[in-house]
């Protein structure tokens, strides 16, 4: 379960590779099969005709292991106020796939190298940034590159990306914006708390082979990358307690409960508030609520009233208004799931 208050802990795990499809897809000549081995393909390389690369084998995967060009894969830990960074199960957070060397006539293995992660051309080094940690926002800003480890250093075009990923912890969204090449394909996925990947993007080759990495730092080549995923299901059914402060007194918050059942994409329930005497409700329980992607719910209350209230998490916060005057507040509230 998905927790928010300051003293739990959570675990994001973030993982991003880059990676030479067996598929082009404007360009589907580019990619050949490797001369008698099944379920192999090349590119040719930028030295000769006569010497080609094997691509990873794939398509897009969200397997943290599938192979690639270059990986950056690390899980942030989230403890209350403070995170840090870790590797996952041992493998190292930046690395490079074995780039395999081929004979494009026969398909024969002449040899292998692996590369090791490498300094883009802007001279930044690569690395975490982070995890920075304000509010219920935490922070990672990273960069990685990777050469092809058989051309010389100075001539080598570099494979590369830079990501900055902000995960809300109240909210449950993870933003991110960054920086991709043109060449290969790129993809990157989040876990929380080890449930199911969730995508961040997934980016074929666009109208480009191996050449278009020869930018020489001049980032003609890069594509920009930027989105918000939620990887909190967002849940309104059950119980849920709080307060709610009228304007005229902030000092004396008023007790409220909201309980809400869900039937089929909509929600009934109501809401109940205790002022000097018994509980009172609020609204009627027979009118149909509906929750919108983006956590906002509204319903009509009594006396003209309307129920305006944003879910994050295990929180639901908004206010009451005149529903002929929504500039007018009756009282806003925050809520608490039971």
């Amino acid at each position: 379960m998905f927790a928010v208050c300051s003293h739990a802990q959570d675990t994001l795990r973030i993982w991003v590779k880059s990676f030479i499809p067996n598929k082009h897809p404007d360009d589907p000549s580019y990619v050949k099969s490797v001369p008698g081995r099944s379920g192999m393909w090349m590119i040719p390389g930028p030295e000769s005709g006569a010497v080609s690369y094997a691509t990873d084998h794939r398509q897009f995967l969200s397997d943290p292991t599938a192979s690639a060009r270059l990986t950056t894969e690390f899980e942030i830990v989230m403890n209350g106020d403070s995170a840090t960074i870790r590797q996952v199960d041992g493998r190292e957070i930046m690395r490079c796939g074995a780039t395999e060397q081929l004979d494009s006539r026969t398909g024969k293995t002449i040899e292998i190298r692996t590369a090791k992660p490498a300094v883009p051309l802007t001279g930044e080094k690569f690395g975490i940034g982070g995890p920075h940690v304000g509010d219920s926002q935490v922070q990672v800003i990273f960069q990685s590159a990777s050469r092809n480890p058989f051309a010389p250093p100075i001539i080598s075009p570099s494979i590369d990306y830079s990501l900055d990923i902000t995960f809300d912890r109240n909210v449950g969204t993870v933003n991110f914006k960054g920086t991709i090449g043109r060449f290969p394909a790129y993809e990157a996925y989040v876990s929380l708390n080890g449930e199911a990947a969730k995508e961040l993007f997934k980016e074929s080759p666009s109208g480009a082979t191996v050449w278009s990495l020869y930018d020489f730092g001049s980032g003609i080549g890069n594509r920009n990358v930027s989105g918000s995923i939620l990887v909190v299901e967002r849940k309104l059914e059950g119980t849920w307690k709080g307060s709610q402060i009228y304007p005229a007194k902030p000092n004396k918050p008023i007790p409220m409960t909201a309980m809400f059942q869900k039937q089929n994409n909509t929600y009934t329930g109501e809401v109940i508030v205790s002022f000097n005497g018994p509980p009172a409700p609020l609204r009627d329980a027979a009118e149909s609520i509906k929750l919108a992607d983006n956590g906002n719910i509204t319903f009509f209350a009594q006396n003209n009233g309307l129920f305006r209230g944003k879910l994050a998490g295990n929180k639901l916060k908004g206010d009451v208004v005149d529903s002929r005057d929504n500039a007018k507040v009756y009282c806003t509230f925050e809520l608490t799931r039971q």
